[in-house]
């Protein structure tokens, strides 16, 4: 049976990942909200996969957790957030996660990352090709909203510094995310920043 670490400092958050996964059919092994008790857990429970929130109590982040425990040890990896901070992911990104899981997800959307991430050992790269060609479609204008997005802006910021209106920045976010085929906002980030897609915006 998979061995499954949950890193999140939210009981409630944690307790239902937990609970859920366990009736279909995983075995969660361990519960940590903070560096110190994840470490520790890691070492107890030896999980094959860690689903890390990236945000954790006390001074260091799920990321520190995960760059500490890779130093000698092999795992697959989820991330959980809810920030698209473009520093934060690109230290992420360092740590070769399996998936990125964003805040509020489904059951329906954990289950898959889950699923996804015992098929593969390293980062899933399925499907890079034809994200790459999606990206080519898509317009100057739009590729600067990306870019402005991966700084962090939200619609409203971004709408100021283009001199549109916020419903205008909206409907081309909707629009790049249907012509790259990504679900949300932090798998696109993700994968821009991973394949150096926007520099020449940057």
């Amino acid at each position: 049976m998979e061995r499954i670490m949950i890193v999140e400092d939210e009981f409630i958050v944690a307790q239902s990942m937990s609970f859920f996964l366990e009736s279909k059919g995983y075995e969660v092994c361990a519960v940590a909200d903070r560096y110190e008790s994840a470490i520790r857990s890691f070492i107890s429970y030896k999980p094959d996969l860690i689903l890390c929130d990236i945000r954790l109590r006390g001074e260091k982040t799920g990321i520190q957790v995960i760059q500490e425990l890779r130093k000698n040890h092999a795992f697959r990896l989820i991330y959980v957030t809810a920030h698209g901070d473009e520093q934060l992911l690109k230290d992420a990104l360092g740590t070769h996660p399996n998936a990125f899981l964003l805040k509020p997800y489904t059951d329906q959307q954990l289950l898959v990352s889950v699923q996804m991430a015992f098929k593969t050992k390293e980062s899933n790269h399925t499907n890079v090709s034809e994200h790459l060609k999606d990206f080519q479609t898509l317009s100057k204008g739009e590729l600067r909203i990306v870019a402005l997005m991966v700084e962090g802006k939200s619609s409203t910021e971004i709408a100021d510094e283009l001199f549109i209106s916020k419903h205008t920045v909206d409907v081309h976010r909707k629009n790049i995310l249907r012509k790259t085929n990504f679900k949300n906002t932090v798998q696109l980030i993700v994968f821009a920043l991973e394949h150096r897609l926007l520099e020449e915006y940057q």
